[in-house]
Protein backbone atom coordinates (compact mmCIF):
# COMPACT_ATOMS: atom_id res chain seq x y z
CA UNK A 1 0.00 0.00 0.00
CA UNK A 2 1.23 3.48 -0.88
CA UNK A 3 0.74 6.63 1.12
CA UNK A 4 -1.69 7.87 -1.57
CA UNK A 5 -3.83 4.74 -1.21
CA UNK A 6 -3.80 5.12 2.55
CA UNK A 7 -4.91 8.75 2.18
CA UNK A 8 -7.90 7.67 0.06
CA UNK A 9 -8.99 5.17 2.71
CA UNK A 10 -8.64 7.82 5.40
CA UNK A 11 -10.42 10.38 3.22
CA UNK A 12 -7.67 12.92 3.69
CA UNK A 13 -4.55 14.16 1.88
CA UNK A 14 -1.20 12.34 1.60
CA UNK A 15 0.42 15.26 3.43
CA UNK A 16 -1.93 14.81 6.40
CA UNK A 17 -1.24 11.07 6.45
CA UNK A 18 2.49 11.74 6.42
CA UNK A 19 2.19 14.19 9.33
CA UNK A 20 0.18 11.68 11.36
CA UNK A 21 2.52 8.76 10.72
CA UNK A 22 5.57 10.83 11.58
CA UNK A 23 4.03 12.36 14.71
CA UNK A 24 4.20 15.90 13.35
CA UNK A 25 1.98 18.81 14.41
CA UNK A 26 -0.84 20.03 12.20
CA UNK A 27 -3.22 17.06 12.57
CA UNK A 28 -6.06 16.82 15.07
CA UNK A 29 -5.88 13.97 17.61
CA UNK A 30 -9.04 12.38 16.18
CA UNK A 31 -7.74 12.43 12.60
CA UNK A 32 -4.32 11.20 13.66
CA UNK A 33 -5.79 8.22 15.51
CA UNK A 34 -8.08 7.36 12.58
CA UNK A 35 -5.12 7.36 10.19
CA UNK A 36 -3.03 5.22 12.55
CA UNK A 37 -5.87 2.73 12.98
CA UNK A 38 -6.39 2.38 9.23
CA UNK A 39 -2.63 2.11 8.61
CA UNK A 40 -2.35 -0.63 11.20
CA UNK A 41 -5.38 -2.56 9.96
CA UNK A 42 -4.12 -2.45 6.38
CA UNK A 43 -0.63 -3.58 7.38
CA UNK A 44 0.98 -0.26 6.47
CA UNK A 45 2.41 -0.11 10.00
CA UNK A 46 2.35 -2.44 12.95
CA UNK A 47 0.56 -1.28 16.09
CA UNK A 48 3.85 -1.49 17.94
CA UNK A 49 5.13 1.16 15.56
CA UNK A 50 2.17 3.47 15.44
CA UNK A 51 4.24 6.59 15.99
CA UNK A 52 7.54 6.99 14.16
CA UNK A 53 10.57 7.79 16.28
CA UNK A 54 11.44 11.45 16.50
CA UNK A 55 13.94 12.36 13.78
CA UNK A 56 15.62 15.66 13.14
CA UNK A 57 16.04 16.07 9.41
CA UNK A 58 17.05 19.03 7.27
CA UNK A 59 16.72 18.74 3.53
CA UNK A 60 19.20 20.58 1.33
CA UNK A 61 17.42 20.89 -2.02
CA UNK A 62 19.07 22.32 -5.13
CA UNK A 63 16.82 23.46 -7.96
CA UNK A 64 18.60 22.86 -11.27
CA UNK A 65 19.02 25.38 -14.07
CA UNK A 66 15.96 26.00 -16.25
CA UNK A 67 15.51 23.49 -19.08
CA UNK A 68 18.06 21.08 -17.62
CA UNK A 69 17.77 17.99 -15.46
CA UNK A 70 21.46 17.20 -15.17
CA UNK A 71 23.43 17.87 -11.98
CA UNK A 72 26.37 19.44 -13.83
CA UNK A 73 25.53 22.92 -12.58
CA UNK A 74 26.11 21.86 -8.96
CA UNK A 75 29.31 19.88 -9.54
CA UNK A 76 31.63 22.87 -9.33
CA UNK A 77 33.91 23.33 -6.34
CA UNK A 78 31.88 26.40 -5.34
CA UNK A 79 28.73 24.37 -4.67
CA UNK A 80 30.68 21.39 -3.33
CA UNK A 81 32.07 23.66 -0.61
CA UNK A 82 28.61 24.95 0.30
CA UNK A 83 27.13 21.44 0.47
CA UNK A 84 29.97 20.16 2.66
CA UNK A 85 29.73 23.10 5.08
CA UNK A 86 25.95 22.77 5.34
CA UNK A 87 26.33 19.10 6.21
CA UNK A 88 28.98 19.84 8.84
CA UNK A 89 26.89 22.53 10.53
CA UNK A 90 23.80 20.31 10.44
CA UNK A 91 25.67 17.56 12.26
CA UNK A 92 26.78 20.05 14.91
CA UNK A 93 23.10 20.80 15.57
CA UNK A 94 22.31 17.07 15.56
CA UNK A 95 20.38 17.17 12.29
CA UNK A 96 20.63 14.59 9.54
CA UNK A 97 21.03 16.28 6.16
CA UNK A 98 19.38 14.86 3.07
CA UNK A 99 20.69 16.34 -0.19
CA UNK A 100 18.89 16.22 -3.51
CA UNK A 101 18.83 18.01 -6.86
CA UNK A 102 15.39 18.47 -8.39
CA UNK A 103 14.36 19.56 -11.91
CA UNK A 104 13.44 23.20 -12.40
CA UNK A 105 10.07 22.37 -13.92
CA UNK A 106 7.36 21.92 -11.26
CA UNK A 107 9.91 22.26 -8.46
CA UNK A 108 7.24 23.39 -5.98
CA UNK A 109 5.19 20.24 -6.62
CA UNK A 110 8.35 18.14 -6.26
CA UNK A 111 9.17 19.74 -2.90
CA UNK A 112 5.60 19.26 -1.62
CA UNK A 113 5.58 15.64 -2.75
CA UNK A 114 8.91 15.03 -1.03
CA UNK A 115 7.59 16.53 2.19
CA UNK A 116 4.44 14.40 1.99
CA UNK A 117 6.49 11.22 1.60
CA UNK A 118 9.13 12.13 4.17
CA UNK A 119 8.54 15.28 6.23
CA UNK A 120 11.56 17.23 7.37
CA UNK A 121 12.12 19.68 10.20
CA UNK A 122 13.24 22.31 7.70
CA UNK A 123 14.49 22.96 4.17
CA UNK A 124 17.51 24.82 2.86
CA UNK A 125 16.85 25.57 -0.80
CA UNK A 126 19.72 26.38 -3.14
CA UNK A 127 17.82 28.99 -5.14
CA UNK A 128 20.63 30.20 -7.39
CA UNK A 129 18.63 29.69 -10.58
CA UNK A 130 15.20 30.93 -9.44
CA UNK A 131 13.67 34.08 -10.89
CA UNK A 132 11.56 36.57 -8.93
CA UNK A 133 8.18 34.94 -9.51
CA UNK A 134 9.58 31.53 -8.63
CA UNK A 135 11.00 32.91 -5.39
CA UNK A 136 7.56 34.31 -4.54
CA UNK A 137 5.97 30.87 -5.04
CA UNK A 138 8.09 29.47 -2.21
CA UNK A 139 5.89 31.26 0.32
CA UNK A 140 3.34 28.49 -0.16
CA UNK A 141 5.64 25.87 1.42
CA UNK A 142 4.61 25.30 5.03
CA UNK A 143 7.86 23.65 6.16
CA UNK A 144 10.39 26.09 7.70
CA UNK A 145 12.48 27.28 4.76
CA UNK A 146 15.67 29.24 4.10
CA UNK A 147 16.72 30.17 0.56
CA UNK A 148 20.49 29.97 0.07
CA UNK A 149 22.64 31.71 -2.56
CA UNK A 150 19.80 34.01 -3.60
CA UNK A 151 19.05 37.48 -2.24
CA UNK A 152 15.30 37.62 -1.54
CA UNK A 153 15.00 41.24 -0.48
CA UNK A 154 11.63 41.71 -2.21
CA UNK A 155 9.87 38.82 -0.47
CA UNK A 156 8.90 37.67 3.02
CA UNK A 157 11.24 34.69 2.80
CA UNK A 158 14.26 33.96 4.95
CA UNK A 159 17.36 34.00 2.79
CA UNK A 160 21.15 34.01 2.85
CA UNK A 161 22.87 35.52 -0.18
CA UNK A 162 26.07 37.19 -1.38
CA UNK A 163 26.88 40.89 -1.64
CA UNK A 164 27.34 40.58 -5.41
CA UNK A 165 26.96 44.30 -6.02
CA UNK A 166 29.76 45.16 -3.61
CA UNK A 167 32.09 42.53 -5.05
CA UNK A 168 31.78 43.83 -8.60
CA UNK A 169 31.98 47.45 -7.51
CA UNK A 170 35.19 46.90 -5.53
CA UNK A 171 36.73 44.89 -8.39
CA UNK A 172 36.15 47.57 -11.00
CA UNK A 173 37.26 50.29 -8.59
CA UNK A 174 40.56 48.47 -8.06
CA UNK A 175 41.13 48.30 -11.84
CA UNK A 176 40.43 52.02 -12.14
CA UNK A 177 42.89 52.72 -9.32
CA UNK A 178 45.52 50.80 -11.33
CA UNK A 179 44.92 53.17 -14.22
CA UNK A 180 42.52 51.19 -16.41
CA UNK A 181 39.83 53.20 -18.19
CA UNK A 182 38.70 50.72 -20.85
CA UNK A 183 37.30 47.81 -18.82
CA UNK A 184 35.47 44.90 -20.43
CA UNK A 185 32.87 42.51 -19.08
CA UNK A 186 32.52 38.74 -19.55
CA UNK A 187 29.04 37.47 -18.77
CA UNK A 188 27.83 33.99 -17.98
CA UNK A 189 24.02 33.93 -17.79
CA UNK A 190 21.60 36.85 -17.90
CA UNK A 191 18.88 34.89 -16.08
CA UNK A 192 20.71 34.47 -12.75
CA UNK A 193 19.92 37.12 -10.13
CA UNK A 194 23.40 36.96 -8.57
CA UNK A 195 24.97 37.81 -11.92
CA UNK A 196 22.51 40.63 -12.59
CA UNK A 197 23.59 42.18 -9.29
CA UNK A 198 27.25 41.87 -10.32
CA UNK A 199 26.50 43.62 -13.58
CA UNK A 200 24.83 46.44 -11.66
CA UNK A 201 27.88 46.84 -9.42
CA UNK A 202 30.16 46.89 -12.48
CA UNK A 203 28.09 49.61 -14.16
CA UNK A 204 27.84 51.72 -11.00
CA UNK A 205 31.61 51.65 -10.39
CA UNK A 206 32.25 52.97 -13.90
CA UNK A 207 29.51 55.58 -13.57
CA UNK A 208 30.88 56.90 -10.28
CA UNK A 209 34.22 57.55 -12.03
CA UNK A 210 32.50 59.24 -14.99
CA UNK A 211 33.41 56.33 -17.27
CA UNK A 212 31.06 55.04 -19.94
CA UNK A 213 30.99 51.30 -20.66
CA UNK A 214 32.19 50.47 -24.18
CA UNK A 215 29.31 48.79 -25.99
CA UNK A 216 31.68 46.46 -27.89
CA UNK A 217 33.46 45.39 -24.69
CA UNK A 218 30.81 42.95 -23.48
CA UNK A 219 31.52 39.29 -24.17
CA UNK A 220 29.75 36.04 -23.31
CA UNK A 221 31.36 32.81 -22.14
CA UNK A 222 29.93 29.37 -21.38
CA UNK A 223 32.70 27.82 -19.32
CA UNK A 224 30.78 24.55 -18.89
CA UNK A 225 31.16 23.41 -22.50
CA UNK A 226 34.30 21.93 -24.07
CA UNK A 227 34.74 24.63 -26.72
CA UNK A 228 34.01 27.55 -24.42
CA UNK A 229 37.56 28.91 -24.77
CA UNK A 230 37.46 28.70 -28.58
CA UNK A 231 34.09 30.46 -28.83
CA UNK A 232 35.22 33.24 -26.50
CA UNK A 233 38.42 33.62 -28.52
CA UNK A 234 36.38 34.12 -31.68
CA UNK A 235 34.50 36.98 -30.04
CA UNK A 236 37.71 38.60 -28.81
CA UNK A 237 39.38 38.36 -32.22
CA UNK A 238 36.55 40.36 -33.80
CA UNK A 239 37.09 43.29 -31.43
CA UNK A 240 39.34 45.96 -32.95
CA UNK A 241 39.98 47.71 -29.63
CA UNK A 242 40.17 45.21 -26.78
CA UNK A 243 39.87 46.51 -23.20
CA UNK A 244 42.99 46.74 -21.09
CA UNK A 245 41.19 44.88 -18.28
CA UNK A 246 38.21 42.59 -17.79
CA UNK A 247 35.78 41.87 -14.98
CA UNK A 248 34.32 38.35 -15.26
CA UNK A 249 31.08 37.22 -13.63
CA UNK A 250 32.75 34.09 -12.23
CA UNK A 251 36.19 32.51 -11.93
CA UNK A 252 35.60 29.84 -14.58
CA UNK A 253 34.83 32.56 -17.13
CA UNK A 254 37.99 34.38 -16.04
CA UNK A 255 40.10 31.24 -16.49
CA UNK A 256 38.57 30.68 -19.93
CA UNK A 257 39.35 34.30 -20.80
CA UNK A 258 43.02 33.94 -19.82
CA UNK A 259 43.30 30.85 -22.05
CA UNK A 260 41.53 32.55 -24.94
CA UNK A 261 43.80 35.60 -24.68
CA UNK A 262 46.88 33.37 -24.64
CA UNK A 263 45.72 31.70 -27.85
CA UNK A 264 45.54 35.18 -29.41
CA UNK A 265 49.11 35.88 -28.30
CA UNK A 266 48.11 38.19 -25.45
CA UNK A 267 49.58 37.95 -21.97
CA UNK A 268 47.78 38.27 -18.64
CA UNK A 269 48.29 40.71 -16.98
CA UNK A 270 50.98 42.42 -19.06
CA UNK A 271 48.61 43.03 -21.99
CA UNK A 272 45.23 42.58 -20.33
CA UNK A 273 44.32 42.32 -16.63
CA UNK A 274 41.63 39.88 -15.50
CA UNK A 275 39.47 39.69 -12.35
CA UNK A 276 37.10 36.81 -11.49
CA UNK A 277 34.46 36.21 -8.84
CA UNK A 278 33.98 33.44 -6.21
CA UNK A 279 37.62 32.49 -5.37
CA UNK A 280 37.37 28.80 -6.28
CA UNK A 281 40.43 26.60 -5.55
CA UNK A 282 41.47 26.63 -9.21
CA UNK A 283 42.39 30.32 -8.86
CA UNK A 284 45.68 29.59 -7.10
CA UNK A 285 46.81 26.84 -9.49
CA UNK A 286 46.15 28.98 -12.57
CA UNK A 287 49.00 30.75 -14.33
CA UNK A 288 48.96 33.56 -13.46
CA UNK A 289 47.12 33.15 -10.18
CA UNK A 290 43.75 34.83 -10.47
CA UNK A 291 42.73 38.06 -8.77
CA UNK A 292 39.16 37.47 -7.67
CA UNK A 293 36.35 38.23 -5.23
CA UNK A 294 36.38 35.86 -2.28
CA UNK A 295 32.98 34.43 -1.33
CA UNK A 296 32.93 32.87 2.14
CA UNK A 297 31.05 29.63 1.44
CA UNK A 298 31.47 28.44 5.02
CA UNK A 299 29.80 31.60 6.35
CA UNK A 300 26.96 31.22 3.84
CA UNK A 301 26.33 27.59 4.81
CA UNK A 302 26.66 28.08 8.57
CA UNK A 303 24.40 31.14 8.53
CA UNK A 304 21.73 29.28 6.56
CA UNK A 305 21.71 26.33 8.98
CA UNK A 306 21.69 28.62 12.03
CA UNK A 307 18.82 30.68 10.61
CA UNK A 308 16.81 27.56 9.82
CA UNK A 309 17.51 26.15 13.28
CA UNK A 310 16.09 29.33 14.84
CA UNK A 311 12.93 28.91 12.72
CA UNK A 312 12.57 25.27 13.72
CA UNK A 313 13.11 26.20 17.37
CA UNK A 314 10.44 28.91 17.01
CA UNK A 315 12.87 31.71 17.83
CA UNK A 316 11.85 35.04 16.25
CA UNK A 317 9.10 33.15 14.48
CA UNK A 318 7.36 36.33 13.35
CA UNK A 319 10.46 37.91 11.82
CA UNK A 320 11.96 37.11 8.43
CA UNK A 321 15.60 37.81 7.67
CA UNK A 322 17.45 38.51 4.45
CA UNK A 323 21.11 38.05 5.30
CA UNK A 324 23.76 39.26 2.85
CA UNK A 325 27.27 37.86 3.31
CA UNK A 326 29.93 40.45 2.46
CA UNK A 327 32.79 39.62 0.11
CA UNK A 328 36.37 40.84 -0.31
CA UNK A 329 38.80 41.31 -3.16
CA UNK A 330 41.82 38.99 -3.21
CA UNK A 331 44.63 40.52 -5.25
CA UNK A 332 46.89 38.06 -7.06
CA UNK A 333 49.00 38.09 -10.20
CA UNK A 334 46.38 38.52 -12.93
CA UNK A 335 46.09 42.32 -12.57
CA UNK A 336 48.55 45.18 -13.00
CA UNK A 337 48.59 48.76 -14.39
CA UNK A 338 47.87 49.00 -18.12
CA UNK A 339 50.81 48.82 -20.47
CA UNK A 340 51.49 52.13 -22.19
CA UNK A 341 53.15 50.31 -25.08
CA UNK A 342 50.12 48.32 -26.14
CA UNK A 343 48.67 49.61 -29.41
CA UNK A 344 45.80 48.60 -31.63
CA UNK A 345 48.30 46.92 -33.96
CA UNK A 346 49.15 44.46 -31.19
CA UNK A 347 45.58 43.12 -31.14
CA UNK A 348 44.92 40.22 -33.53
CA UNK A 349 42.03 40.77 -35.92
CA UNK A 350 39.45 38.20 -36.94
CA UNK A 351 40.48 35.96 -39.83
Amino acid sequence: MTINELAKLAQTSPATVSLALNNRPGVSPVTRQRILDIAASEGYISRKREIAPDKKIIKLIAVSKPNTSDVHNFRTSFFADIINWVQKRCSQFNYSMLYSIIPHNDFIATINSSEAEQPSDGIILLGTYLDGSEVDSLTGISTPLVVLDRNCTLSQLNSVGINNYMGAYVSVSSLIELGHRHIGYVSSSSSVANLTERNQGFTKALSDQKLTPYQDSYFHCNSYISDGVRLLGQQLAKCRDLPTAFFCENDYNALCLISALAQLGLRTPEDISVIGFDDVPECIIASPQLTTVHVNRKAMAYTAVELLHSLISDLDADATKNICINVRLVKRASTCPPSSSRTEADIPSAD
